[in-house]
Order: structure tokens, then C-alpha cells, then sequence
């Protein structure tokens, strides 16, 4: 990456060119790696490397450098559309003209793509072919009328429902076939505009934010239904405690263990009792096993006394945590709410730019056709002009 960012910085400030070609070179080498990143890596280094070719007039090393450039990579339309320049500055019109209808493959959000449609009427003019010129200028306006639709739709979706349901969330709105329906690149228009606004920076950031706070209020919301089964479970045992308390008989289980102490006490009294017999029936054992009866019994009990105030000290602490999380989701909600309204501000300033864009391709279409016709009209009354001039000569 310091050997590209050296040579974007050398090609941008340095007349010398070499220096920029250079450091790419050195970059391409270093990067061996065959992960997705270092191979988007080399697809922008041969971009850059082809372009410094292209604009050197160096056309067979800018065609041999952009063919580098992998066809499923963010730097493949810029590529073939550069790549198409080059081939047609080198005099292969045909092989110039079908790089640039490949390109139709790819979403028209992408500049170079546009640029492309714009060039091949260009392309078809410059080569002498007048009724391919005027197809392929008809072609291009048609698109980009198309495209000016689609960005009209969006913005009227955008105003009806928010960014988050129209771009964010999974949502099931009535009218969307056109826009999830994968027509572009094996896409579907939503996700082409929606990788569109995500190279703006700052809209980034607001999208991840919000799914962050969404993220947040499912959390608050699984927490809920946790706590609604523990306040039924709570719930059962208070009804159900009296009822099992009462069946609880302490007196009578201290009777019996008052018992066996009394059974254990008259064995040990008796004469025969030595103490080599008292070991081997581990008499001592059953005492200490008794008094620890007795302890567990008075704490048990004291357990049964508490219980009840217990359970209802649990039941008011999970009412209150339930409150609490009421409390911080209606806050949540509002912020969700007020950064979807911030979003779709966003969204719609950014389609703005891009409608801009896209009126300015289609009148450069529109222009490139108006301009062609008038030629047209020129030439038929220069001739007519020579025809009538002729006439006395």
C-alpha cells in the first residue's frame, strides 16, 4: 500500500512520470498475497499503471496493463472503459466498440459506465457510420432517461417510508418487485444503490450506527421476554408456596430426628457398648450426621419463613428492571426514529448528486444527437447549394 500511495502521489504532482510507474512496479512485486484485498489491490495498481500509459500515448502497454485487471473487481469498469480508449486511439475501432458494450453489463451508477455509452456513438461518428451513431446516442438516452426513473421512484419511496425500510431493513413493501428484482450484474437494484451511497464516508458511518442501535434494541428485547418468563415461573411458585409450606410438618420431622438421637443415646449406654464396637458402627458419625439434621432443619424453616418475602422481592426488582427496559427502549425508538429521518436527508441529498449526474450524461446525449443532425442538415444544404451553383458554372 506505501508504494501505491507513493505512486498516486508522484503521478498527481510529478511531471515525470516514470518516477509513478516505477513505484507501481515495485508495489505489483510486493504484493504476492492471493487474498480478495490483495487482489483488489493489483486490479487499482494496473488501473493507475494503465492510465499513466494511456495519457503517455503509450497505447499498446495501457491495453496490455487493463486486460490485468480481473472482471469481477470495483476497478473493472473504469478499466474497460479506459481500456477502450486505448484501443480505439490505437486503431482497432471494432475491438474499442465491444469493450465498451460489455461495460452494459454494469451498473450505470458507476461513471465509467455512463462514460461508455457516451463513447460509443463517438466511437461510430469518428469512424464514418452516421445511422450507428444516431442508435447508439438514441441508445444512451434512453438509458439514462431510465435510470432518472429509477432514481425518481427511490426518492418517492424514500419520502414515503424512510431510508431504513427502503435500503436497511428486510422489509415487505407493496410496488417493490422492480427494485429487488436482480437485473443488474446478478444484483438487485436495491443492493446496487445501496453499495452506491456506502462510498460516501459520512453516510457509512450513519448506517452503522444504526444498525448498531437496532442491534441494541433486539438485545432489550430478549432481555424483555427473559424477564417475562422468569415473573411467570416466580409467579407459579407464589401461588404454590402456601399451599407446599403447609405440608411442611417441621415439628414432627424434629420428633423423628429426636428419635433416632434418643435410639442412638440408649445404644451407647448400653454396657456392652466398648469403644472398638462403637468405632466399627461409626457411632460417632451418626451423632454428627444428626446435629447436622437439626441445622438443616432450622435452616430450612428459616428459609420457609423468609420465602415468601423472597419471591416478592424478586417479583418487584424484575418489575422494575422491566420498567427500566421499557423506559430506555421508548428513548431508543425515538433516537432510531430520529437518525432514519437524518439517514434518508442523506440519502436523498446524495440521489440528488447522482440525478445531477445522470441529467448531465443524458444531455451530453441529447447534445451529441442535436449536434449530429445539424451536421447533417449542413451537409444536405451545402450540396443543394453546389447543386444550384452548378447550374450556371
Amino acid at each position: 500500500y506505501a508504494y501505491y500511495n507513493l505512486a498516486v502521489s508522484y503521478a498527481e504532482t510529478s511531471r515525470d512520470k516514470t518516477r509513478a510507474i516505477g513505484a507501481l512496479g515495485i508495489a505489483e512485486a510486493l504484493n504476492t498475497g492471493k487474498s480478495k484485498e490483495a487482489r483488489s489491490l493489483n486490479d487499482r495498481i494496473n488501473l493507475v499503471a494503465g492510465k499513466l500509459y494511456l495519457d503517455a500515448e503509450k497505447y499498446d502497454l495501457a491495453i496490455q496493463t487493463f486486460r490485468k485487471i480481473h472482471l469481477d473487481s470495483e476497478s473493472t469498469p473504469a478499466g474497460l472503459y479506459l481500456n477502450g480508449l486505448a484501443l480505439l486511439e490505437s486503431g482497432d475501432f471494432r475491438a474499442a466498440t465491444q469493450t465498451w458494450h460489455s461495460l452494459k453489463t454494469y451498473s450505470l451508477l458507476n461513471q465509467s459506465v455512463a462514460e461508455a455509452y457516451l463513447a460509443i456513438p463517438f466511437a461510430f461518428e469518428r469512424s464514418g457510420y452516421i445511422s450507428q451513431t444516431i442508435e447508439a446516442y438514441l441508445d444512451a438516452s434512453n438509458t439514462f432517461e431510465a435510470e432518472l426513473e429509477k432514481i425518481k421512484k427511490i426518492d418517492a419511496l424514500l419520502v414515503k417510508h424512510g431510508s431504513a425500510k427502503v435500503f436497511i431493513e428486510d422489509s415487505e413493501l407493496e410496488g417493490l418487485e422492480w427494485f429487488l428484482a436482480k437485473d443488474v450484474v446478478k444484483n438487485t437494484t436495491q443492493a446496487v444503490y445501496y453499495q452506491y451511497l456506502m462510498k460516501d464516508v459520512a453516510l457509512y458511518d450513519q448506517v452503522r450506527l444504526y444498525k448498531e442501535l437496532k442491534m441494541l434494541q433486539v438485545s432489550l428485547g430478549f432481555w424483555t421476554s427473559q424477564l417475562s418468563v422468569f415473573d411467570d415461573s416466580l409467579s407459579k411458585k407464589k401461588q404454590s408456596y402456601k399451599a407446599e409450606r403447609s405440608m411442611f410438618d417441621a415439628p414432627s420431622v424434629l420428633s423423628r430426628i429426636n428419635t433416632q438421637k434418643s435410639n442412638i443415646d440408649t445404644l451407647v449406654a448400653r454396657p456392652e457398648m466398648t469403644a472398638s464396637l462403637s468405632s466399627n458402627l461409626q457411632v460417632d458419625v451418626l451423632k454428627n450426621s444428626i446435629e447436622v439434621l437439626k441445622i438443616r432443619l432450622d435452616s430450612l424453616q428459616d428459609k420457609i419463613q423468609k420465602g415468601e418475602s423472597r419471591l416478592n422481592k424478586q417479583l418487584q426488582e424484575s418489575k422494575s428492571l422491566n420498567q427500566t427496559i421499557k423506559t430506555v427502549d421508548k428513548r431508543l425508538s425515538r433516537l432510531i426514529s430520529a437518525l432514519d429521518e437524518e439517514l434518508t436527508k442523506s440519502v436523498r441529498k446524495r440521489l440528488a448528486q447522482l440525478k445531477a449526474t445522470m441529467i448531465s450524461n443524458f444531455e451530453r446525449s441529447e447534445q451529441g444527437r442535436i449536434h449530429l443532425f445539424e451536421e447533417m442538415a449542413e451537409s444536405k444544404q451545402m450540396k443543394k447549394r453546389n447543386l444550384l451553383d452548378g447550374r450556371y458554372q
